[in-house]
């Protein structure tokens, strides 16, 4: 049984207080990487539960991950393929969705075993809320790290979020500006483009149809998943601004913190509109 572990923290903030339940998904061989994360999660007063990680190095998961490389590739007929990068972000065609990340990518639209087990992480953590009742998740995975005014920004904003919102992302990797369509002082809309999953809100709808889009086919969870999600609620899905919380330089594909200065990180980090020095490392 996965039982999930409560983490200490301080007085409950906005954010605790908004979501019914708090899980932070987190590979039991890992345990350096949630040190820090309960560290920031006890900062920023969220009392979050522990969600083992499914690992990547369990033997049926490897098996799973290779008999998927071996399947061929998602296709759709001609006229419902997408061409452009602007059409990905626009189609609410899920299956064509994935032909166009399956026929662009060498490495097909799940590309490791890592990103493989990841779904099923989430599968689990979704089911578990689901079932305990929950109507409202905040799913994070353990590298976040959050703003200085995390508490605050997020009290502001309560006061702009609609109260049907479908998906609420505390932070993303924003690669289209263009395709971010404004909607208040600190919240827009990012259709069709939800490339972040390290913090991301769910409603109990948002819970039930990313189970759904999981037991369909095989897809990355952050461009796969959660985008056809935002695609099909463009109205409802939301991204906080500035991000509440963006992803550990030293444990994700952004970088690492010593090399934050570098020209390409800096680049990465203005794109984004992330300030280091906003965040709490």
């Amino acid at each position: 049984m996965n039982k999930p572990k409560k983490l200490p923290a301080t007085d409950p903030s906005p954010i605790d207080r908004f979501f019914d339940r708090k899980v932070v998904i987190s590979l039991a061989r890992r345990p350096d990487r949630f040190q820090k994360m309960e560290r920031r999660l006890q900062a920023v007063g969220i009392l979050a539960e522990r969600f083992k990680a499914t690992d990547c190095r369990q033997p049926e998961i490897q098996a799973e991950f290779e008999d998927f490389q071996c399947t061929p590739r998602w296709s759709v007929p001609w006229r419902r393929r997408i061409w452009t990068r602007g059409g990905f972000i626009r189609s609410t065609d899920h299956d064509a969705r994935l032909a166009y990340l399956d026929r662009r990518r060498a490495d097909r639209m799940v590309a490791s075993g890592g990103a493989w087990a990841l779904l099923d992480s989430v599968r689990k953590a979704i089911q578990a809320a689901l079932q305990s009742g929950a109507e409202t998740l905040l799913l994070m995975e353990d590298d976040c790290v959050f703003h200085r005014e995390a508490n605050g920004l997020f009290a502001r904003m309560l006061e702009q979020l609609p109260t049907d919102w479908f998906l609420l992302q505390l932070g993303t990797m924003q690669w289209h500006w263009w395709a971010a369509k404004e909607f208040s002082e600190n919240l827009y809309c990012n259709p069709g483009l939800a490339i972040g999953t390290h913090a991301v809100g769910y409603s109990r709808q948002a819970m039930e149809e990313t189970l759904r889009l999981l037991a369909r086919t095989p897809a990355s969870f952050d461009e796969g998943i959660i985008s056809t999600l935002t695609a099909w609620h463009p109205h409802r899905s939301f991204v906080i601004r500035p991000n509440l919380a963006v992803q550990d330089l030293e444990q994700s594909d952004i970088g690492s913190a010593k090399h934050a200065s570098t020209a390409r990180w800096a680049r990465r980090w203005r794109r984004f509109r992330w300030r280091a020095e906003d965040y709490v490392f």
